[in-house]
């Protein structure tokens, strides 16, 4: 059958998620590939245009990340997800950008309090009940988002592996600002116990979007072990 993409190139299939409920698609987001068969029929209602024919926000994400290490002077090599491997991260300190996108972030991060969850949300393990997801509006447009930030700290090597990304595009340029922010940041960990900074961390963050591009983020929860 004739493999169609969705996204970012021609558009967001606006019933994906009554798919991903019919078929099972692991932690895939919304940029995969779906087996059409030949004669399949797509209404127009479930189609809405694509905003950005790249994904900016993911490179908006780096370029945060990139200004922090060399502010401080801290030497990096900037990869794709796919071109690391789990023993990368064993020795040097890693930042992962992405969540849905990243096979690694999701594997670090699936056993955590928050964890991403169904391709399409954030689920609070020690709350089953609570989850959070991406609300749109009628013109396809992002009007909350999610994000979470992680730190984990490696035991034998001490060295340290953080992770940002959203459940969305703007949440995950959002999570990379974060990172960037200061003064965020000590807001974020304000009232925690002093030796915060050598536990490991997770930060949801809640995104209110814009036109491609997130407009204010809120801190929902913080958790630290």
């Amino acid at each position: 059958p004739p493999r169609s993409t969705l996204f970012p190139y021609t558009t967001l299939f606006r019933s994906l998620d009554n798919y991903r409920a019919s078929h099972p698609l692991d932690q895939q987001g919304r940029e995969f590939f779906v087996d059409f068969p030949p004669d399949t029929k797509i209404d127009a209602k479930d189609l809405v245009p694509a905003n950005d024919r790249v994904m900016v926000n993911d490179f908006a994400a780096a370029a945060e990340v990139i200004t922090f290490l060399n502010h401080h002077g801290k030497p990096f090599d900037l990869r794709w997800g796919h071109d690391i491997s789990p023993g990368d991260l064993r020795h040097s300190p890693v930042i992962l950008i992405g969540a849905f996108n990243n096979y690694l972030t999701l594997d670090l991060t699936n056993q955590l309090r928050f964890e991403f969850a169904g391709g399409n949300q954030i689920k609070d393990r020690a709350n089953p009940q609570l989850s959070w997801s991406v609300v749109w509006d009628a013109k396809g447009n992002c009007l909350d988002d999610y994000a979470i930030v992680s730190r984990l700290v490696r035991p034998k090597s001490g060295a340290t592996v953080i992770t940002a990304a959203g459940i969305g595009q703007e949440g995950t340029q959002a999570a990379g600002e974060f990172l960037n922010n200061p003064q965020q940041i000590a807001n974020a960990v304000k009232g925690l116990p002093r030796n915060w900074d050598q536990k490991n961390m997770q930060i949801l963050l809640h995104i209110k979007g814009g036109y491609s591009a997130p407009n204010s983020v809120s801190v929902e929860s913080v958790y630290v072990w």
